[in-house]
């Protein structure tokens, strides 16, 4: 008996050294002899993973996909794409990117401790082709966004949480799954940048151009500053159960919506009695043409053939009156401007951010475009002027046009000083750029134009000096430079004010200056004349009394 317990000990240890050589996560069994048993349990603790994304899809990008990835139990923790080079990876979960290129690609996961070694794979395609979401640009200036491109087109069909958010205006979250993909025009591309706009008190979303986001939604209002705000559709005040307010504290609104058009906020007026009787009349207070205050007055544009660029105009109403407002866009300009709300209502004491999208198509002409959008309100309207810079394509100069004079001010007669700053950023070797100047009015009129040409490697600056013509009147002007090389044209200008001084405005009335001071003389010589015949008038008098003197002395001498 003695003999089998020793046996069966013996086993037990050999089963214990033997189970390092073993992989799995455990080995279970029994051991039994008649009066004996013995059970034996070997757990392996071997690395857990799991990768998150990239999912098995297409993918629309080849720049910074996301690997979400999270492992447990491990030592070490790395990747590699296609079996190409291996990366170490730091932390057990984390969110990294990569870049890749089109096509098919698999990505491995590992992981290892002492206990052994796990691996996983997930397979993937990438087509930028397939479908383009314009949105990147909008991850600047304080705008922030859903990341569409860390999702595959497949997931983009039905993807939950999107948001938008200008961090210093309001958030849009919606509360429905949205289908991205799923255009208006059935193109293999969307623009956001082009429909979405949040900016202060305002969000918009174009629902004719984004009807895939036509959904339910939350929305945001940042710095507001009202006692008691109510909300707008459209302009008008809208109701309960269109516009449901969550809550508003510390100047932030928060409110949920069924569907897009334009929102905005404003104060709840309190209520107004009227007493009757009497048999006057309410008098009527006349809308003035302050009443209206723009944020810009010239809108300046830099643009690339091909390429988008969206803005806002803002409008504040600092009066007490509710008026109508209608932007006409300058025909000159027309084809190189979208403006979806050209009509709208101000109300008293509100603001209006207007979107304009600036466009250009690869077949439009590189060149400085001038004209004018018109705001009508009552009976007045202002002018603002609009100026479109446009390069080529493919240009791969940057021109840059400074003005010394930090004063941008100049009278006529005076010397302009230009400078152009010309770089290069992909030509090699020298090659000629012929330089065009010009300067023009604000509607495009050619004053003074001047040419000249350089040779160029990588970066240069050119001076051209220019007298202001004296019959120049006081506004503004416009002064660019068309830098032309290979085919291609770089664009470039920059504003600057003419006021006309004491020297000009007595130059321009030179006439009347000549009048005044003939007249000044003339006065002059007919004062002198008055003095002198009062003071010759003045010598005959005593004269002829000191004559009479003599002769009365003459007479009592006799």
């Amino acid at each position: 008996m003695i003999k089998k317990e020793i046996f069966f000990c013996l086993i037990f240890i050999f089963l214990l050294n033997f189970s390092s050589a073993i992989t799995g996560e455990s080995i279970t069994g029994n051991v039994t002899s008649q009066g004996f048993s013995l059970s034996i349990s070997v757990v392996l603790n071997t690395p857990s993973l799991e990768i998150n994304s990239p999912t098995n899809g297409t993918f629309l990008t080849t720049l910074n996909l996301p690997l979400n990835y999270s492992v447990s139990n491990a030592n070490a923790v790395w990747y590699n794409l296609d079996n190409s080079l291996n990366t170490s990876l730091s932390n057990l979960s984390s969110i990294i990117y990569f870049n890749t290129s089109s096509g098919f690609h698999t990505l491995y996961l590992y992981a290892n401790n002492s206990d052994g070694l796990i691996s996983k794979n997930i397979s993937f395609t990438v087509d930028s082709t397939k479908f383009i979401i314009h949105y990147n640009e909008r991850n600047s200036n304080n705008f922030v966004s859903t990341e569409f491109n860390s999702s595959s087109y497949e997931d983009l069909q039905n993807i939950s949480g999107v948001f938008f958010e200008q961090l210093n205006y309001g958030r849009i979250y919606f509360l429905e799954s949205l289908n991205v993909t799923n255009t208006s025009t059935g193109n293999n591309s969307i623009n956001l940048n082009n429909y979405i706009n949040i900016s202060f008190n305002r969000i918009e979303i174009n629902s004719t151009a984004l009807p895939n986001f036509n959904k339910s939604a939350q929305l945001k209002f940042y710095s507001l500053s009202f006692s008691n705000p109510r909300i707008l559709k459209d302009g008008n005040v809208c109701s309960s159960e269109e516009c449901s307010i969550v809550g508003y504290s510390s100047g932030i609104l928060t409110f949920n919506v069924d569907d897009f058009s334009v929102y905005s906020s404003e104060e709840t007026p309190s209520e107004v009695v009227s007493s009757g009787g009497g048999g006057g009349g309410s008098s009527k207070v006349r809308l003035k043409e302050s009443d209206l205050v723009f944020d810009k007055d010239i809108l300046k544009i830099d643009l690339r053939q091909g390429q988008s660029i969206l803005t806002n105009l803002s409008l504040t109403n600092v009066g007490n009156e509710v008026f109508d407002v209608e932007i006409v866009v300058d025909e000159k300009i027309d084809f190189l401007i979208d403006i979806d709300e050209k009509t709208f209502i101000m109300n008293s004491n509100g603001q209006k951010e207007i979107p304009i999208s600036f466009f250009s198509n690869e077949e439009t002409i590189p060149d400085v475009y001038f004209g004018e959008l018109m705001i009508n309100y009552g009976d007045f309207n202002k002018e603002i002027p609009v100026i479109i810079d446009i390069d080529s394509l493919q240009s791969l100069l940057d021109v840059e046009l400074v003005l010394p004079n930090p004063s941008n001010i100049y009278s006529p007669g005076s010397d302009l000083t230009v400078v152009s700053k010309i770089t290069n950023f992909g030509e090699v070797g020298r090659f000629d750029v012929i330089l065009e100047y010009e300067i023009t009015d604000l509607e495009g009129n050619i004053i003074l134009s001047n040419s000249d040409s350089m040779a160029v490697e990588t970066q240069f600056s050119n001076v051209q000096i220019f007298t202001i013509p004296d019959y120049l009147k006081r506004g503004r002007y416009l002064v660019s430079v068309k830098a032309k090389y290979n085919g291609e044209v770089a664009v470039a200008s920059h504003e600057f004010f003419v006021d006309r001084g004491l020297r000009t405005v007595l130059l321009d009335n030179l006439t009347l200056v000549v009048i005044f001071i003939l007249l000044g003389i003339l006065l002059i010589l007919i004062f002198l004349i008055i003095i002198k015949c009062f003071f010759q008038r003045m010598l005959n008098h005593a004269i002829s009394k000191e004559k009479k003197h003599i002769s009365l002395s003459k007479k009592n001498k006799k």
